[in-house]
């Protein structure tokens, strides 16, 4: 039996394989539409971000279970599924669609699982990620365009700051212990507003192994967990009943309020409770909750030719399920239950489920390879699972060859598409040839038009999917010469070429043997990507070229075309162009990024004014040419790209609901209504059309708009709303002053307004941020015009400009370089210890004694001190301050990891690091508070001291005794009259005292603990890593603290500066030479002789 953790690799290769499978995610949006429905919501632009982290142990545990990809990756999305299932029915159920963003909080969050599905969802919801493990809070943050909230071990030190309508726990409740359990429910429950709503999971009791059983309390704690990071001891696995959960929400909630019980709500496993921070609030909407379908794929394998497939399927709520899908490389059947299985009856304890499984065995074609493998199952109302998807027996080979890839495409005929525009340039009852059919789209298509219809594929599983669309499919090579000898002489109508000759080594051979199977008049209908496309043009002058497995870029393209150089190419084999059809897409409907707002004005106007520049692919029609002359002129004349269709545009979308009315008229669902505007153009019309009934309820929230999709200007000369006979119910005009106002007044985010003018120019609009919106401030329900009827329909008319400039990027950047205050205003006072008692008491006491100035809070952290004198001390000295947070890390972390630790636990925090051997006086936080947030880009501030190197006093660069009669207050206070206000810039700050920006953390990042990490070098490689962000350092001139030095690290002090020195040299080898011209300027000696003349 081989080993797990050796075919690990492996299978993560084949999980991210799978991930990343075009067909996964198009099974998703086919039976989960409403994901990937925000465009640009995650940043995404919409799309699902179905890649797993290889750290996630959600993964890494079913890999190890199944020891199978398909299976882990399935029942991880399902998981997934079903857990947004469940927390979209309370979210929407609490707190209904409004038009305003809820704020949800993932607590706990782990690498994402839940939030790649909410982070595109259609409802607009403001989302935060709470999580212990920085990498995995990292990712969750980058990939799916969350906020992120660094977790704690302690839940008092957990400062988010801010609250949230809504959070969301899952399966940590069943890893707490019993003191865990209690201080994390009574700290999430603090952090909700007065609408918020907790939900969290527990293992309920009937999940307890044969022999278990509850303590008295009602609660069981096993120290085992799957996370070998965290301690088994506070993260284990926990069995609760409800009347444990039922009492620690009272004491929590400090009442008598009770939690709605959703039992087995979470992967007909977990329970789930729900709490409102309004202890009045009638939760009884819950009652319909629906828990879904469930099931599984026991078997999956392909043996002898025939998919082997075994399962069951089945639902708490409705019992064994009549059938499942199973959908084969696109070819989709009904698979029936009523397979005996009492094991899925006993699990659940339901005799409905007995008969819950079905078998299938299915013979595949030869030669089809691995097939591709969908099983669902669905409930009577609509709700699906995912059961499985993947290659059973594992991954198809990357080294298969070209037929690996299915190209899968549909047509709508209704719709311009290349597909769309060569079925309509074939006359109904042709005979066709179809060279290269892809999944055979095109073929069924045609012979819905009564043709007849051939084809060639060079791809064995393209030959299984697209068979059943053709009278007659050969799996040959088209680079072969003699491909063409399968095929009648003179026998067809029209040869189709559909996106397949920029894959050959030879097109022109292709053309060169299509000669000789067209009847006499017969069309070569050809369809290639436009390498002049604008959009990849842009992005190439962007310097990017990225290859897909898609599009203008495929990976395997070997030949690229422009209009006039494909027809050069034809011409050169004998044909003649008499029809050239563009198709166009915005860059929107495409896999490039075409920022042509960050261009220059002239060089985007030229490019955009450039023939095809919005022709992602063109339609060739040709037949062989009789007068090559005659040909050459009637080609040679290039049209102008259509201007109904652009390719530099931006989406704008309205988001509007309707809240159930008093006359008993239902809530209707919140829609987003989408807009495409150009960019460049100066004035143009945005159109939204509003359905009838959602502007007939008094009490609805008002349309909220979001102008654009991305940063950028837009300049809003008027809004209007329209009846359905066009009269204007309500307009706003952006040259009104008054009006301005108004917009001006309305709730928005990410959203600066200019002042209004009087000149008639239209109102400027900064949009800061891609998710940039604002409610807009007309009448809502609005008044029907004279005859007209409330109910609607409404069409909201904008007229805007975007400009063509990238100007905005200037003052964004000015915006983000302006000073303001943190989102907290509350600065955290870290303190590192490490034994040295008597030195601690000192600097506690003196802190204690000194806040108030400014809103603070303290955090303690003992990086598991050696004597047990400064545990017990730190343990009465937590009791004596509850507001203060005192933290033991179970095992030595060092100084550095510990710094790192507590300035995680900040939050949106600006920090000051404070050694445990130093005493503080007087208002000397809120001076270096006030030197931080003098100049836009202060990163660090640090005080003058007694023993601070390049901030000593009053010897420069020496270790100083405290001057003779004068304690640290009196210092302080004369350092305060004598330089009030005055600062210095200096190379680097001094981590003794060190006062830290958050938002340069944010920017600059943790210290390196690796390189640093019992101490010494930490601050100024810090410092200069910001320094190369434009981030400067001050010295407050104004602010005295005091500093044994070396308290803790005594023994080793010397060793310890040593190695700080070699890895500076190493990191920054212009570290030294700075400092050195520093210390021969020595700015700051005036200011220490100034004072110390005042010493007497």
């Amino acid at each position: 039996m081989s080993d797990p953790e050796a075919d690990l690799p492996g299978l993560l290769a084949q999980a991210e394989a799978l991930c990343l499978d075009p067909r996964l995610a198009a099974l998703l949006h086919r039976h989960w539409p409403q994901l990937g429905a925000r465009a640009g919501g995650s940043g995404q632009g919409g799309a699902l971000q179905l890649r797993i982290h290889p750290a996630d142990q959600m993964l890494l545990h079913s890999l190890r279970h199944h020891r199978d990809a398909g299976a882990a990756v399935s029942q991880y999305v399902n998981v997934a599924l079903q857990q947004y299932a469940a927390m979209r029915q309370v979210l929407d159920a609490l707190l209904p669609p409004d038009g305003a963003p809820v704020a949800v909080l993932d607590f706990a969050c782990g690498w994402g699982r839940l939030l790649r599905l909410l982070s595109g969802c259609e409802r607009e919801l403001d989302l935060f990620a709470a999580e212990i493990q920085p990498e995995a809070l990292d990712y969750v943050a980058g990939s799916f365009g969350v906020q992120g909230l660094p977790s704690s071990l302690v839940p008092e030190a957990f400062e988010p700051g801010r609250r949230f309508d809504f959070i969301w726990v899952a399966s940590l409740f069943s890893h707490l212990p019993e003191d865990l359990f209690q201080r994390w429910l009574a700290r999430l429950l603090a952090l909700l507003t007065p609408r918020g709503v907790l939900c969290f999971t527990v293992h309920d009791e009937a999940l307890l192994a044969p022999g278990e059983a509850l303590s008295g309390n009602g609660l069981l704690f096993k120290p085992q967990s799957e996370i070998a990071e965290l301690d088994a001891a506070a993260y284990g696995t926990t069995t609760v009943s409800e009347a444990f959960v039922r009492r620690a929400v009272a004491a929590a909630a400090g009442d008598a309020r009770r939690p709605f019980r959703i039992p087995k709500a979470l992967a007909h496993e977990q329970d789930l409770y729900v709490v409102a921070a309004d202890a009045t609030r009638e939760l009884s909407a819950l009652g319909g909750f629906r828990r879904g379908p469930w099931g599984w794929v026991d078997e999956h394998r392909v043996e002898g030719g025939t998919l082997v497939l075994d399962g069951w399927a089945a639902s708490i709520d409705d019992g064994a399920l009549p059938w499942v899908t199973v959908r084969v490389d696109g070819r989709e059947l009904r698979c029936a239950t009523g397979v005996r299985r009492r094991d899925v009856r006993d699990v659940f304890a339901d005799e409905r489920l007995q008969d819950a499984g079905f078998t299938l065995r299915l013979a595949l074609p030869g030669g089809a390879g691995k097939p591709w493998v969908e099983v669902l199952a669905h409930s009577e109302r609509g709700e699906c699972a995912l059961l499985y998807a993947g290659w059973p027996g594992g991954t198809p080979d990357a080294g298969a060859g070209s037929g690996a890839h299915v190209y899968r495409r549909e047509i709508d005929l209704a719709a311009r598409s290349s597909l769309s525009v060569l079925a309509r340039l074939v006359p109904a009852g042709s005979r066709v040839l179809d060279l290269g059919t892809g999944s055979g789209a095109l073929g069924r298509a045609l012979r819905a038009q009564g043709c007849s219809v051939d084809g060639v594929t060079l791809s064995s599983a393209e030959h299984h999917v697209a068979r059943d669309g053709y009278r007659r499919l050969e799996l040959l090579d088209l680079e072969s010469a003699g491909w063409a000898r399968h095929f009648e002489p003179g026998a067809y109508d029209c040869i189709v070429c559909a996106d397949v000759l920029e894959h050959l080594r030879a097109p022109e051979r292709v053309l060169q043997a299509c000669t000789g199977l067209l009847r006499e008049g017969g069309w070569l209908l050809v369809s290639i990507p436009n390498v002049a496309y604008a959009g990849m043009v842009a992005e190439l002058m962007h310097g990017d070229w990225r290859y897909g497995a898609e599009g203008l870029l495929d990976r395997t393209h070997l030949r690229f075309f422009t209009r006039r150089s494909f027809t050069r190419l034809l011409q050169g084999e004998g044909w003649r162009v008499e029809r050239i059809e563009p198709i166009a897409a915005t860059w929107y409907y495409t896999e490039f990024w075409t920022p042509f707002d960050q261009l220059p004005p002239p060089v985007a106007r030229y490019l955009l004014a450039q023939p095809d520049a919005s022709a992602y692919q063109l339609v060739f029609a040709a037949r062989r040419m009789e007068d090559e002359a005659q040909a050459a002129a009637e080609t040679s004349a290039m049209p102008a790209p259509d201007p109904a269709v652009q390719v530099a545009v931006y989406a704008s979308t309205l988001v509007i609901g309707r809240a159930a009315g008093s006359d008993g008229s239902e809530a209707l669902p919140t829609l987003h209504i989408p807009a495409l505007g150009r960019v460049g153009a100066a004035r143009q019309t945005l159109a939204f059309e509003i359905p009838a009934g959602y502007a007939n309820t008094a009490g609805s929230a008002r349309p909220y708009w979001h102008p654009a999709d991305r940063p950028g200007y837009m300049h809003l000369h008027a809004l209007t709303l329209r009846n359905a006979q066009g009269e204007a119910a309500w307009s706003w005009r952006g040259d009104d002053p008054d009006a301005a106002l108004a917009l001006q007044a309305a709730t928005r985010r990410q959203l600066e307004i200019g002042a209004p003018t009087e000149d008639g120019e239209p109102l400027r609009l900064l949009l800061t941020g891609s998710e940039a919106g604002i409610a807009l401030p007309m009448p809502w329900p609005p008044e029907p015009a004279s005859g007209a009827s409330a109910a609607g329909p409404w069409r909201l008319e904008v007229e805007c400009g975007w400009p063509l400039s990238a100007d905005y990027l200037a003052l964004r950047e000015a915006l983000a370089r302006a000073p303001r205050a943190p989102f907290d205003e509350t600065v955290e006072i870290i303190v590192p210890v490490y034994g040295g008692l008597a030195h601690l008491r000192r600097c506690l006491t003196s802190v204690m004694g000194t806040l108030g100035q400014h809103p603070w809070h303290l955090t303690v952290i003992d990086d598991a001190s050696p004597d047990a004198e400064t545990r017990d001390w730190l343990r009465a000295f937590a009791d004596l301050h509850p507001q203060v947070s005192v933290i033991s890390n179970a095992r030595n972390l060092g100084f550095v990891a510990t710094v790192n630790l507590g300035m995680r636990l900040a939050g949106r925090r600006d920090v000051v690091l404070l050694n445990s051997d130093t005493e503080v006086a007087g208002d000397w936080l809120a001076r270096l508070r006030a030197a931080a947030w003098r100049a836009p880009r202060v990163g660090t501030v640090t005080p003058f001291s007694n023993n601070a190197t390049i901030c000593s006093f009053p010897r420069f660069c020496q270790a100083n005794e405290m001057p003779a009669g004068w304690s640290v207050a009196a210092l302080h206070a004369l350092f305060a009259r004598t330089l009030e206000g005055q600062a210095l810039e200096i190379p680097t700050a001094v981590g003794f005292c060190m006062y830290i920006r958050r938002d340069c953390l944010d920017e600059v990042g943790a210290f390196d603990a690796e390189s640093f990490g019992a101490g010494y070098g930490e601050e100024n490689d810090f410092c200069l890593r910001a320094s190369r962000r434009g981030w400067q350092h001050l010295h407050a001139l104004d602010t005295y603290v005091y500093h044994a030095g070396g308290a803790s690290f005594s023994e080793r002090q010397q060793a310890l500066q040593a190695a700080a020195l070699q890895a500076m040299r190493r990191l920054h080898p212009q570290y030294e030479e700075v400092v050195r011209a520093f210390v021969a300027r020595d700015p700051a000696r005036e200011a220490r002789q100034r004072v110390e003349a005042l010493l007497g």
